[in-house]
């Protein structure tokens, strides 16, 4: 996909950001809670199009004030909802930023994980966002992704893509409660 073709994606999600996960069914909030069960209290998190803050708010509450989550979006409307909403309530431990998933702005080994909910298939170039989430995550750190998948053959493709590209840094599932 082309930085033209972003651009378009980036649009749609900036133009939808006032009334984003304000409306319809509420899955956004049951996925980012789940989604953020992998941030430990003191740990450095980044949340990989953060949207709104579905899975932002749940993961600066576990990190808790030692710890700092920093959310990026491609969507300025949705960096701009987020971060009034940061606001709003007082939270200090997190921050948004534009951000690009395949070019992500941040020093090599600066986060002990990175999650993401419902965007990796979004992004263009899957490899080069598996590389730039790599290089960011310390060593031994972890990758917490939610994703839509059905049982059809495109999907098991994709799965199987992100399977093969990020295995090696998925945490083991949070428990069962």
């Amino acid at each position: 996909m082309s930085e033209e073709a972003k651009a378009y994606v980036a649009g749609i999600f900036d133009r939808a950001a006032g009334d984003y996960e304000q409306v319809g069914v509420d899955f956004f909030g049951p996925v980012g809670a789940r989604l953020a069960l992998h941030a430990q209290p003191g740990e450095r998190v980044l949340d990989v199009g953060c949207g709104r803050g579905a899975s932002l708010f749940p993961a600066a509450e576990r990190v808790g004030p030692t710890g700092f989550v920093h959310g990026v979006d491609l969507a300025p409307g949705m960096v701009r909802e987020a971060g009034a909403e940061l606001e709003r309530r007082g939270v200090t431990n997190a921050r948004v930023t534009l951000g690009d998933a395949e070019s992500l702005d941040f020093p090599d080994e600066s986060f002990d994980a990175v999650q993401s909910g419902l965007v990796i298939f979004f992004v263009p170039d899957m490899p080069q966002a598996a590389r730039e989430i790599a290089r960011v995550l310390r060593p031994g750190g972890r990758l917490a992704l939610a994703t839509f998948a059905e049982d059809r053959e495109e999907d098991q493709t994709l799965q199987a893509t992100l399977r093969n590209l990020l295995t090696p840094y998925l945490p083991p599932p949070p428990p069962t409660a």
